[in-house]
C-alpha cells in the first residue's frame, strides 16, 4: 500500500498497528528493503531485526512492506514428543 511505502520500520508498525489493533505483530522493511539494498533486513517489535542474507531486498524486490498477524489461539503439535526431539537433536 502507497500508505506505508517511504516509511521506516518503526512507523511501520505503529501505523499498522493503528490500522490493524494493537495486539497485531508486524514484520517489515523499511526504506533499505524497498530500495532493494542487498544487505536489508527484515525487522519486527522496532529492536530485532534479521538481517543476515538479504531477506529486506527480496521482500522489496516483490513490492512487500510487511506482514501483520492476530491471533487468539495456540499451535498444536500432532506429536509433541518427535517435534520436542527435532528440536533438541544434535548434529
Amino acid at each position: 500500500m502507497p500508505k506505508y511505502w517511504g516509511l521506516k520500520t518503526s512507523a511501520t508498525e505503529e501505523a499498522m498497528r493503528e490500522d490493524f489493533g494493537a495486539e497485531a505483530e508486524v514484520l517489515s522493511i523499511g526504506p533499505g528493503g524497498e530500495q532493494v539494498v542487498p544487505w536489508a533486513c527484515l525487522s519486527t517489535d522496532q529492536y530485532h531485526k534479521a538481517g543476515r542474507g538479504g531477506h529486506g531486498a527480496l521482500w522489496g524486490s516483490k513490492n512487500l512492506k510487511a506482514i501483520v498477524i492476530r491471533g487468539t489461539g495456540s499451535v498444536l503439535v500432532g506429536d509433541a514428543r518427535a517435534f520436542l526431539a527435532d528440536i533438541y537433536r544434535t548434529t
